[in-house]
């Protein structure tokens, strides 16, 4: 698996003037509004005409590399309550 589609990594995809897709990448920013920005400067610069940002909401690796480390069920234990105690007389 590529770190590309790791879950909640950010890609931004650039395109020309006429839609065609120019490049695929992660990008820089950890959250909106940072790759905003990357991607703003970018068409400015002019590497890109335009951009769209996606957000990797999940992958089903990532999901089952992290199940291996959840609690796995087991049965139930049950204490032993010891011998009675002596203390406890009836009378």
């Amino acid at each position: 698996m590529s770190a590309k589609y790791r879950t909640d990594q950010y890609l931004m995809i650039g395109f020309d003037d006429y839609g065609g897709k120019v490049f695929s990448r992660l990008t820089d920013g950890q959250n909106l509004t940072s790759s905003q920005a990357e991607g703003n400067a970018l068409v400015e610069s002019g590497e890109c005409a335009s951009f769209a940002i996606l957000r990797v909401l999940h992958n089903s690796i990532d999901a089952a590399k992290a199940d291996k480390w959840m609690p796995q069920p087991r049965e139930t234990i049950t204490l032993d309550p010891g011998p009675p105690s002596c203390t406890m007389v009836t009378r």
